[in-house]
């Protein structure tokens, strides 16, 4: 990329995700009696994809595209360097590191605005539940067709059609 056009490039870029279908993104750990797997959380009870998992997704989907283009026997013309440069390659030297970082993804400014307004009205529990719903699944055993002993799990999932 040319000097003149990285200078003329915005410092700050907005990325709109909008969830197509329940999305569970949990964050490693659970709510005892509750959910096995938690999603991302405010303290007002509001749903945010966290940046890091942001950036894996895109840097995962990036390698799934060139890695396709490479077996295709494309030439990749400098693509690889570009991926490297946005989303940094594993080690702790200078030139590993990544030129891009990405910030939470938040639900839009306004729900803030209205909650901050409404706060003692919309309990932290009330919000989450009414953003979020709870999948419950099992292991069945494959010779039996019933459900495994201590196998039940509980995942909460961010509802479909909120735009972050």
């Amino acid at each position: 990329m040319s000097a003149s056009l990285q200078e003329n490039l915005p410092l700050i870029w907005t990325l709109e995700i909008s969830l197509l279908s329940d999305t569970a993104l949990g964050r490693g750990e659970g709510v005892a009696g509750l959910v096995d797997s938690e999603v991302d959380h405010d303290e007002s009870g509001l749903p945010y994809l966290h940046g890091r998992r942001i950036k894996g997704l895109l840097s995962a989907q990036c390698a799934e595209i060139l890695a396709a283009l490479r077996l295709q026997g494309k030439n990749l013309n400098g693509w690889d360097q570009v991926a490297d440069n946005i989303f940094g390659k594993s080690g702790l030297y200078e030139e590993t590191i990544a030129h891009v970082s990405f910030g939470h993804g938040k639900l839009p400014s306004l729900i803030y605005a209205d909650l901050a307004l409404s706060s003692k009205e919309f309990p932290r529990l009330a919000v989450l539940g009414a953003l979020t719903t709870i999948r419950r699944q099992t292991k069945v055993d494959s010779t039996s067709g019933t459900a495994r002993d201590k196998s039940l799990r509980a995942t909460r999932a961010i509802r479909r059609n909120l735009t972050f």
